[in-house]
């Protein structure tokens, strides 16, 4: 898959619907600003999953999680790019778009790591297995 044909992320558990449910109970509403502009990047950019916006969410929400706990952004991106349908730019750019959007405390290790498909299908470090 081209990085210019429509990006599809499959491959996700069902406790991703859970947990993005749960989240919405349990935080008030004017804290999903940042998932908001999250699906609405996502969405320009071309990425679709068949279980709608909210399992997107939860997997942006997956990959600020997984660099919380210590991965690195490619290495989250080399996840992506191995459990979905997502060819290795499109993980990258799924990352960069999740990091900017949903945690961007961690913008400086994205761009350290140049989320580049070259990087990222080369990549051979640790990864946090599962996104979602």
């Amino acid at each position: 898959m081209t990085h210019m044909s429509k990006k599809i992320l499959g491959g996700v558990a069902a406790a991703a619907a859970t947990a993005a449910i749960g989240l919405a109970v349990a935080t008030p509403a004017n804290a999903y600003s940042g998932d908001y502009q999250f699906v609405s990047d996502v969405v320009d950019a071309g990425f679709s999953n068949p279980n709608g916006n909210y399992i997107m969410v939860g997997q942006g929400h997956g990959v600020c999680n997984a660099i919380a706990a210590g991965y690195r952004p490619i290495a989250v991106a080399h996840t992506l790019w191995l459990d979905t349908q997502l060819d290795a730019y499109g993980a990258g750019q799924f990352t960069a778009i999740a990091v900017s959007d949903l945690c961007p405390q961690f913008s400086a290790l994205t761009y350290v790591d140049a989320l580049t498909e070259l990087s990222i299908s080369n990549y051979s470090g640790p990864g946090p297995g599962t996104i979602v």
